[in-house]
């Protein structure tokens, strides 16, 4: 698929199943409420589970974030795990990428085919992984293409990348790491 096409495709509600470090991952654009509930409802998820956003380049999350963030040096230089970072004052708490939550997960990707097709996005996009809720994270696009065939996802073919596991969550305030 053309990148332009899959772009215009996210601007209008589609979903998007990618491949991650470690499994496939789903999302959408951040705006689209009814996409973000799709994907609740196609994951069997908690409507309080917040989703994280990902982008090719962190100037992208500035719509999402506090802009104090974009003046920090340590800011500058993003390593590849997930930062959980306060929420622009202006979006409200029961926001549903990030419900009664004050802070945001945003990720830099390090998978060179889901970061090459970031790069095309103006725009975030969410993410979380691409199974049911409680059930093990999808390994295989044949797996993505099993589970979400008939709910008219847009599913990238390639490989996960070598991670074992999911990347680390860490509060960029506080260093305190999430989850390991």
């Amino acid at each position: 698929m053309q990148r332009p096409r899959l772009n215009r495709k996210l601007l209008i509600g589609k979903i998007l199943i990618h491949p991650t470090e470690s499994c496939f991952g789903i999302g959408c654009h951040p705006k689209k409420i009814k996409s973000l509930k799709k994907i609740l409802l196609l994951k069997q998820r908690a409507k309080n589970k917040s989703f994280l956003l990902i982008s090719d380049d962190a100037q992208k999350f500035k719509h999402y974030i506090n802009n104090d963030y974009y003046k920090s040096n340590s800011f500058k230089n993003w390593k590849p795990h997930t930062s959980l970072l306060f929420k622009k004052k202006l979006i409200p708490k029961n926001f549903l990428l990030a419900p009664k939550q004050m802070k945001i997960g945003c990720r830099i990707p390090d998978h060179k085919k889901i970061k090459s097709i970031l790069k095309n996005f103006m725009f975030p996009i969410t993410s979380t992984s691409a199974n049911l809720s409680g059930k093990k994270n999808l390994k295989f696009w044949r797996d993505c293409c099993r589970l979400f065939h008939s709910n008219s996802c847009i599913i990238i073919k390639d490989q996960i990348g070598n991670y074992s596991k999911p990347s680390q969550i860490i509060d960029f305030d506080t260093n305190k790491v999430i989850r390991k």
